[in-house]
């Protein structure tokens, strides 16, 4: 049956499905053995409980009057959506969440940039916004290629986290990839921090400044010539421009509450307080 369906069905023709099924039977036994035992734990929880039906629903039950959504549905119905991922209690199920919902938006924004049909082509200048929190639990491929390429889909992308360090060891301590991250993202906005490797973030994206230094000097004096005594006074100035960072890392870390620096359009610096509203 896989060589028919390799030799006599079309390219065109083979469903994707298939063919991925084919890919996995194919496959190195003790890769795919390794592979399976990797993921059947994660699977397993995925599948558990009231959370099965949810991301696994089934499309033939018509007296389950829930809707079921994906990734277009959200954008064509102008709708916002909140995914509680509950990160503090199981790690490795919510990042699988994040994954699986990131990838389906990743694949979604590319199918809006390539063709902006539907509801997106009616309504041209309105902009999907993505908000991401605690960066060290949901970040993963699809946000790296969301953040690179997907603005061209009008989709707009927040990323909020603790430390920079948090970002490296959810990429799999890959720094070159976490700088990817950050390098694609426009703007900055930074509160206080002590994490050695933020603040050599924080203070590179920053950027340096020239400061002059002014030294004078005075000096004074006598001597004895055949004409009497005589008094000398001299006096000299210097100036020299040194590079030093423009807000210097112990200003990072001791920012009050709500006080920020923002880094704007890649390169315009602001000094910040949020307001607290008294009701």
């Amino acid at each position: 049956m896989i060589d028919y369906f390799n030799g006599e069905v079309e390219q065109t023709l083979r469903p994707r499905e298939i063919t991925g099924l084919i890919a996995a039977i194919e496959a190195n036994r003790e890769w795919f053995g390794k592979m399976i035992v990797t993921l059947t734990p994660t699977l397993t929880k995925l599948a558990a409980g009231d959370l099965g039906p949810l991301l696994s629903p089934n499309y033939n039950d018509i007296d389950d009057p829930r809707p079921i959504l994906n990734s277009r549905k959200i954008i064509d119905g102008c709708c916002v959506a909140y995914f509680g991922l509950d990160a503090l209690s199981d790690p490795s199920v919510a990042a699988s969440i994040a994954a699986v919902t990131l990838a389906d938006l990743a694949g979604t924004a590319g199918d809006i940039y390539n063709h902006a049909s539907g509801q997106e082509a009616r309504t041209p200048g309105r902009r999907v916004h993505v908000l991401i929190d605690e960066w060290g639990d949901a970040v993963c491929e699809p946000v790296i290629q969301i953040a690179n390429k997907a603005r061209g889909a009008g989709v707009v992308l927040y990323l909020a986290g603790q430390t920079f360090s948090d970002l490296v060891v959810k990429l799999g301590g890959n720094v070159s990839m976490a700088k990817r991250v950050m390098g694609n993202m426009n703007n900055l906005i930074v509160g206080a921090t002590n994490d050695p490797d933020t603040l050599d973030m924080i203070s590179a994206k920053i950027g340096e400044t020239t400061v002059a230094r002014v030294s004078q000097s005075q000096s004074t004096g006598r001597s004895s010539e055949d004409g009497g005594v005589q008094y000398r006074l001299g006096r000299g100035a210097s100036v020299a421009e040194t590079a030093q960072e423009l807000v210097p890392r112990n200003v990072l870390m001791a920012l009050p509450d709500l006080q920020y620096f923002a880094v704007v359009n890649r390169a315009t610096l602001y000094k910040g307080r949020i307001p607290v509203l008294e009701l």
